[in-house]
């Protein structure tokens, strides 16, 4: 088994993660899998960008995507 960083800066993309490019890109489902493999939503790119503001035009999937997460990470530590 290997591991993965999912949260690499790719200095092609002005330092951005892959969950930057997939919010850029409008790319519901990928940002599910980053999340989901503890990809973090507050990086910022060389810009000082986080991932939801890499576009002005962020698609209401993708707000939900980040609002689910949220809500499963906050219960998850209630668990612990």
């Amino acid at each position: 088994m290997y591991s993965v960083d999912v949260d690499s800066p790719c200095s092609e993309f002005d330092g951005g993660t892959p969950l930057h490019i997939a919010a850029q890109n409008l790319a519901v489902e990928t940002a599910k899998v980053l999340l989901a493999n503890a990809a973090y939503p507050f990086a910022v790119d060389f810009n000082g960008k986080q991932p939801l503001g890499k576009s002005s035009l962020i698609s209401e999937p993708l707000r939900l995507v980040y609002k689910h997460f949220f809500l499963l990470r906050a219960e998850v530590e209630l668990l612990w």
